[in-house]
């Protein structure tokens, strides 16, 4: 734990760790942060905390922070439409021991905004994570057990925007702070 928040904490002052998200407006961060608890009741470990409930889109990771304004300009030149996104189970990942919640369908509208976002920053030659695009919603970290089987969640979240994230280092965990949003057509 101790070397870990040491890594939490050692990222060069000149870079910052960036990735696009989803962030849902209180009342949905809310429905989120409820069900984060009784599972962490079911399997224990750590419920994510209502202020950094998000749904990562593209994950940048150390970016130089010169380069900043770069990122949020090529966001602010893609265009998306709103959608709404239907969060409805509740699954494992045992080797990292995350309890997170799934949306069954992903919305045309996602799908096009994600690879709209991975093309524009491959092209400028920006390092992202390639893994294929699954939306969710981290809700346990370091569970001991995994959810009852069928568990559901349900939690429709109306999409209107997408945001820039921070990932800062702070006491030990990391905090995320909103750089820009970007609004989404209707």
């Amino acid at each position: 734990m101790e070397r870990e928040r040491d890594r939490l904490n050692s990222a060069p002052p000149d870079t910052a760790r960036l990735f696009f998200a989803l962030w849902p407006e209180p009342a949905i961060q809310h429905a989120f942060e409820q069900i984060a608890r009784e599972l962490r009741i079911e399997c224990g470990g750590r419920a994510t905390p209502r202020q950094n409930i998000h749904a990562t889109l593209v994950f940048l990771g150390e970016v130089e922070r010169a380069l900043v304004p770069r990122v949020e300009a090529l966001a602010a030149d893609l265009s998306g439409t709103r959608f709404e996104l239907k969060f409805d189970n509740v699954q494992y990942w045992r080797h990292n021991h995350i309890v997170w919640t799934g949306a069954d369908h992903c919305p045309g509208a996602l799908d096009t905004l994600v690879a709209r976002l991975g093309s524009a920053l491959r092209k400028s030659e920006f390092t992202i994570d390639e893994r294929p695009f699954m939306p969710h919603v981290t809700l346990v970290r370091d569970a001991h057990r995994p959810p009852m089987e069928g568990r559901a969640a349900a939690v429709t979240w109306p999409v209107l925007e997408f945001a820039l994230v921070e990932s800062v280092p702070r006491e030990g965990r990391r905090v995320y702070e909103i750089l820009r949003t970007y609004a989404l057509a209707t």
